[in-house]
């Protein structure tokens, strides 16, 4: 039995573009799963994760590894604000080695950060979000970290597609 995808929420949700509150438990747990494994590929104790809101016109972070378990905040910059912003505006993977000399980055908070590293998240040619580490020394990542984060960050895609169709298909069982 098939069900019609009937709402513009329904086919924004399907093409990747809904984080906000109501994101579902699986969903959220999946991100935090995947930040946690990004922190330890690269072995650092901050890393967050921020998807594309309904309007395409803005990041929310919606899960982060922090040290000392400080809770994340649910930033949202607007596309090209911010490290992240820059890297949705452009598609591009990013390494700031020293964040002080570059002026896309913006401080959110007391923890010192020396040098960040940032890849877009792209599903089928569309963007979804970003994820992002950073770290308190300068030239703190490597090419080869880039690389390395890339390649995860494929499979973070994967993840998350599947977590929102999950809970698509849930939602459709629930209204049957």
């Amino acid at each position: 039995m098939t069900a019609n995808i009937s709402s513009l929420y329904d086919r924004q949700f399907v093409h990747g573009l809904y984080p906000n509150k109501n994101e579902s438990q699986e969903l959220v747990g999946t991100l935090q799963k995947i930040v946690q494994s990004a922190g330890a590929l690269l072995e650092v104790n901050s890393c967050s994760i921020a998807l594309s809101d309904t309007a395409g016109t803005a990041l929310v972070t919606l899960a982060a590894l922090q040290r000392n378990g400080h809770k994340p905040r649910q930033t949202r910059f607007k596309l090209n604000e911010g490290v992240a912003g820059w890297v949705a505006e452009n598609r591009e993977p990013l390494i700031i080695n020293d964040v002080s000399l570059d002026p896309r980055f913006k401080r959110l908070g007391r923890t010192p950060i020396g040098s960040m590293i940032c890849v877009p998240l792209i599903d089928n040619g569309t963007f979804i979000g970003t994820l992002t580490a950073s770290n308190s020394t300068t030239n703190a990542f490597s090419t080869r970290q880039l690389q390395m984060l890339t390649i995860f960050a494929e499979q973070a895609v994967l993840a998350i597609t599947n977590a929102r169709h999950a809970e698509l298909a849930q939602r459709q069982a629930t209204q049957l």
